[in-house]
């Protein structure tokens, strides 16, 4: 199994972090456009943060800035709350 792909999607998404000089930087891809799109949104606020700003930071707040839980399916919604919170426990781990 791929170590990159989470779990909990309707369609494969694959995430991989790497921090370069505290700076996280965050690949996420999906097979959806539509869950690509949203990755976008996700990504324009993470890229380039320090490790310690997203720690603190609560990422399911961008997207409902956004008002996408008012929007989107339970189920994309719900593959969403899965990539966050890989995100989040990545950011934990490294």
């Amino acid at each position: 199994m791929d170590k990159n792909l989470i779990s909990g999607c309707e369609n494969d998404v694959w995430l991989n972090i790497t921090i370069d000089n505290e700076q996280v930087n965050i690949d996420l891809y999906s097979e959806s456009r539509l869950i690509n799109g949203i990755i976008y949104l996700l990504l324009d606020f993470i890229q380039n943060q320090s490790l310690d700003i997203l720690r603190k930071s609560d990422l399911s707040n961008i997207l409902k800035a956004y008002n996408l839980p008012n929007t989107l399916s339970a189920t994309k919604m719900s593959g969403i709350d899965s990539i966050i919170k890989s995100i989040e426990q990545k950011l934990i781990e490294v």
